[in-house]
């Protein structure tokens, strides 16, 4: 009965599938990230950047995503997160004073002993 299942849902039209009305797929850039959010860019008048968090630990920027895909590694905590199973570093937020202040927030798993 599960295999049937299974059968039916590979069967169902993929343009059923699409984006609602107003949204657009649009590729931003290759870097790796599980999640990611703007900021305002102090480098470029507040205009946005695109900050990206990888489970392993990299955080990077897209300096100006509506011009290039291009991002730099600004962070590596790669090697000293646990990141098996659902762990590693799951999300990224700005500071609401981020251009005064700099300052971003991460939620991770820190390294512990025994952890892959």
């Amino acid at each position: 009965m599960l295999w049937f299942s299974l059968l039916s849902l590979l069967s169902l039209p993929v343009s059923g599938w699409g984006l609602p009305d107003g949204f657009i797929a649009e590729f931003v850039t290759s870097a790796p990230a599980i999640t990611g959010t703007f900021a305002p860019n102090p480098r470029n008048n507040g205009k946005p950047m695109l900050l990206l968090a990888s489970k392993q630990g990299l955080v990077s920027v897209v300096e100006n995503p509506d011009v290039s895909p291009e991002s730099k590694a600004i962070l590596d905590l790669e090697g000293r997160l646990c990141t098996n199973g659902e762990r590693g570093l799951q999300s990224i937020a700005v500071h609401p004073n981020f251009l005064e202040n700099g300052y971003i927030y991460l939620f991770y798993t820190p390294y512990k002993e025994h952890c892959p």
